[in-house]
């Protein structure tokens, strides 16, 4: 009887000690599982977090990773697959990026550990803020540009070196002798320069100036030149639908004598690849140009051009512009070589060309002087984003 009470003892004994081990050995499993979640939580948070950092801050993106441009023309981070985010992580990240609308996005970060489990995905949507200055500079171009000594600009250009602007200071007085500038990161090409209104809204790269925000309404529908032949007047005839006296050309035109002009004109490309154009705009006589705040006087596609004709009623060729002016190549000259007349910009200049120019035809004086009170609200200069909101963020175990 002693003996059956001893085996029985010893047996709950075995069976109490295998039930303790199975216990430890469980939670053991379940604190390495935990432990394991939560490192997995915190590498797909810091995906997520990097994809937030590289919308805000595009210009860190790694260098072998190109910018995206989304559906709604949004140029972003578009992620990146198979990231160690440090050194002795236990998981690659993956990040998708993916424009979901005009500056929103939705950021995917999946952290998949290196060996057996579930992985961890972390999706945040986030907005971005995007500002769209005025030219801070009375010239500044997208190429290496020699100034001629017929051109005057007062009293800044932007450059990437300031300092080598005829050995001047970053905002000399007046330049007006033969120097070289060096390009200029940020100057706007043809497919950037649009129509912005106060509300960051654009008319977007399909149209291409065909309608157009303004003064935070819209959109507002610019009109198309149709007109053959040499152009005396451009006024609207539907105000309520084109306030700002906006239009457009899918050809060259030519402007005689357009006295007090006040509106836009935009002489585009293509409408496919958004590159400069053959397409020129030409002025003939005396011409005077204003626009509406908020917009730009003139985009040109290609050559800005001034035609001095024989006539004894327009015996030269001015041109004087207030506002912004955005030329895809070159400055010319055609017709009757003379140093009369000339080109004057009360705004800014800016030619975002691949190797603009002044071209050696063109022998009358140009001056530019910088005008912020022309440039009212106009939002010319490349996008960059300023700020970055988050509207949600999940955390799912995959």
């Amino acid at each position: 009887m002693a003996m059956m009470v001893v085996t029985g003892i010893v047996a709950m004994a075995a069976v109490l000690s295998w039930a303790m081990i199975s216990i430890s050995s469980l939670q053991a499993r379940i604190d390495k599982n935990t432990t394991d979640t939560i490192d997995l939580m915190y590498q797909a948070e810091s995906g997520a977090s990097l994809g937030l950092y590289y919308l805000r801050y595009p210009e860190m993106v790694p260098s072998k990773v190109r910018l995206l441009t989304g559906p709604y023309g949004d140029p972003h981070y578009p992620g990146q697959t198979d990231i160690q985010l440090w050194s002795d992580a236990n998981a690659l990240v993956n990040i998708e990026v993916t424009n979901i609308g005009q500056q929103r996005f939705r950021i995917d970060s999946t952290a998949r550990p290196l060996g057996d489990g579930e992985s961890y995905k972390v999706s945040v949507v986030a907005a971005t803020e995007i500002s769209y200055g005025a030219p801070s500079d009375a010239f500044s171009v997208n190429a290496t540009f020699d100034i001629p000594s017929n051109m005057k600009i007062f009293p800044s250009v932007a450059t990437t070196q300031p300092s080598q602007v005829g050995g001047n200071t970053a905002s000399p007085s007046a330049i007006d002798h033969r120097v070289n500038i060096e390009p200029v990161a940020g100057t706007p090409s043809y497919r950037q320069v649009n129509l912005f209104s106060s509300t960051g809204q654009t008319s977007g790269f399909l149209n291409m100036y065909g309608t157009y925000y303004w003064n935070g309404n819209g959109p507002y529908r610019a009109e198309r030149l149709i007109l053959s032949g040499w152009i005396y007047e451009l006024r609207t005839l539907n105000p309520a639908q084109n306030p700002a006296n906006v239009w457009f050309a899918d050809s060259s035109v030519t402007l005689v004598g357009l006295d007090n002009f006040k509106g836009t004109i935009v002489v585009r490309g293509d409408g496919t690849a958004y590159q400069p154009s053959s397409r020129t705009l030409k002025f003939i006589g005396n011409n005077t140009m204003t626009s509406y705040d908020g917009l730009p006087v003139i985009v040109a596609g290609n050559d800005l051009v001034l035609e001095t004709v024989r006539s004894s009623s327009m015996p030269t060729t001015s041109v004087l512009i207030n506002g912004a002016v955005w030329i895809g190549d070159d400055i010319a000259a055609t017709g009757l070589s003379t140093t009369q007349g000339g080109l004057t910009i009360n705004g800014a200049l800016i030619m975002g060309g691949k190797s603009p120019q002044v071209q050696s035809s063109m022998r009358s004086p140009i001056e530019v002087r910088y005008s912020a009170d022309n440039l009212k609200s106009l939002r010319l200069t490349a996008p960059r984003v300023v700020d970055v909101s988050i509207i949600s963020w999940n955390d799912a175990v995959n």
